[in-house]
């Protein structure tokens, strides 16, 4: 039986200014605190700007599948209303 690993990953800025992929498990069983509290805040700062923004986070390729035929839909309708 293989197991199957979940990515708890995020980006954060580093001291230089420059961003880096630090994932939260990893961070957190190392007792890096600082890192793993950093990445958490920026995750959570993430999806706050994407529900204030009123967009939506990447979904499953079904549910984006769905989201794309009914805008075309939306779109067929607009057309012929015209």
């Amino acid at each position: 039986m293989t197991k199957t690993r979940c990515n708890h990953a995020a980006y954060i800025a580093g001291a230089n200014g420059y961003s880096r992929k630090v994932n939260l498990r990893e961070a957190a069983m190392a007792k890096n605190l600082r890192e793993a509290a950093m990445a958490l805040f920026s995750t959570c700062l993430l999806l706050l700007c994407f529900k204030f923004s009123g967009k939506q986070p990447i979904v499953g390729d079904k549910e984006r599948e769905e989201e794309d035929a009914n805008q075309q839909a939306l779109v067929l309708q607009l057309q012929r209303k015209e």
